[in-house]
């Protein structure tokens, strides 16, 4: 399909003051990245005296949830999302409010704990089991990518380390995303060209508009990186075997070789860790950057396919890592996406 994008812009929030926000708001810029950052909406609110606006009494406080929508007049509104409230920063001039919210289901209170700080091990859990575990402790439902539920992780160490930040440290040694969103907690790997269900993404179809100048309103600006035509090597992972005390090494790839960090406790969890990163740099073998017209159903870890109308090493099939959506109260509604190369999926046995 191609991008669902109109002529006139809307954006707007519902929720406990959003009257006061959407009649002031000023600009937005909305994050949606993979890996294990939340979403985040950030709302630029005007504060100051107008005689064509209300008064800036009542918005909203921290820990309030807003729902978020964008789009297009002609299209209708699509709901991205509820965010919480987590900062409020007022400035005498100009006089603004600066909102940030993110998607994560956790307010300022903490009362889960989620963001606290923990020492424990785990000794023979998967993966999937251990990532249930700790999600599901925070009243959060989990859902987990089937090629990574039963990965071995043998004897493993939280140390010092916030649930999050634990999570997205096992996450990233799989080249997988986790993230919360939408009351769920998702583990899935990255680059992928299905939903962990099995069912194909939506693939939306780029091209060059005519006239492509940024005065045209559906402009697009495109830039490449490919780090892949480097010399890159191949990779080490050491493990120890218990009955011997023995550190032995495995690897993938070409020389030179780069070794992980650290010492794996067995030898099939050093094999998944080399799986992980040698799929990383398979994705990662071709970076682009893009500029185009807002486009409400675009995300994070979605495919695009850059259609004949680009040069040739733009053209081909990419994978959405980073999303930036950005509007303001003039109808201006942008996206800069950054996009690495997808991964096909295996076929299951």
């Amino acid at each position: 399909m191609e991008l669902r994008v109109g002529v006139t812009p809307v954006h707007y929030c519902e929720g406990k003051g959003a009257e006061v926000i959407n009649r002031r708001l000023e600009s937005f810029e909305r994050v949606d990245a993979g890996g294990h950052q939340s979403d985040q909406l950030t709302m630029v609110v005007y504060t100051g005296e107008d005689p064509g606006l209300p008064a800036a009494d009542g918005l909203p406080e921290e820990d309030a949830v807003l729902a978020w929508f964008e789009g297009y007049a002609e299209r209708g509104p699509v709901r991205i999302g509820a965010f919480r409230i987590t900062r409020i920063t007022p400035r005498l001039f100009p006089p603004r409010v600066t909102i940030v919210a993110t998607a994560a289901p956790f307010g300022t209170k903490d009362e889960t704990g989620f963001k606290e700080r923990r020492t424990r091990s785990w000794d023979k859990a998967t993966l999937g089991d251990l990532f249930r575990t700790i999600v599901k402790a925070h009243g959060l439902e989990a859902r987990v990518d089937p090629d990574l539920d039963s990965i071995p992780l043998g004897h493993i160490d939280q140390t010092a380390e916030t649930d999050a930040a634990f999570l997205s440290r096992l996450a990233k040694e799989h080249d997988a995303v986790a993230k919360p969103m939408d009351g769920m907690y998702l583990l899935a790997l990255r680059g992928r060209t299905s939903t962990i269900s099995g069912d194909p993404m939506d693939n939306v179809v780029l091209t060059v508009p005519p006239n492509n100048t940024p005065k045209n309103p559906h402009f697009i600006n495109c830039e490449t990186d490919n780090p892949g035509r480097k010399k890159v090597g191949g990779v080490i992972a050491c493990w120890k075997d218990e009955s011997t005390g023995k550190t032995h090494e495995e690897k993938q790839g070409d020389a030179p070789y780069r070794k992980l960090p650290g010492v794996y406790v067995n030898r099939e969890h050093a094999l998944q860790s080399l799986k992980g990163h040698t799929r990383k740099a398979k994705r990662e073998k071709k970076r682009l950057t893009l500029d185009i017209p807002g486009d409400p159903y675009l995300s994070a870890e979605m495919p695009i396919t850059l259609d004949k109308s680009f040069p040739h090493g733009m053209a081909g099939q990419m994978s959405i890592d980073r999303l930036v959506a950005r509007g303001t109260r003039d109808g201006g509604y942008r996206m800069s996406i950054e996009a690495t190369t997808p991964v096909k999926d295996e076929k299951k046995k």
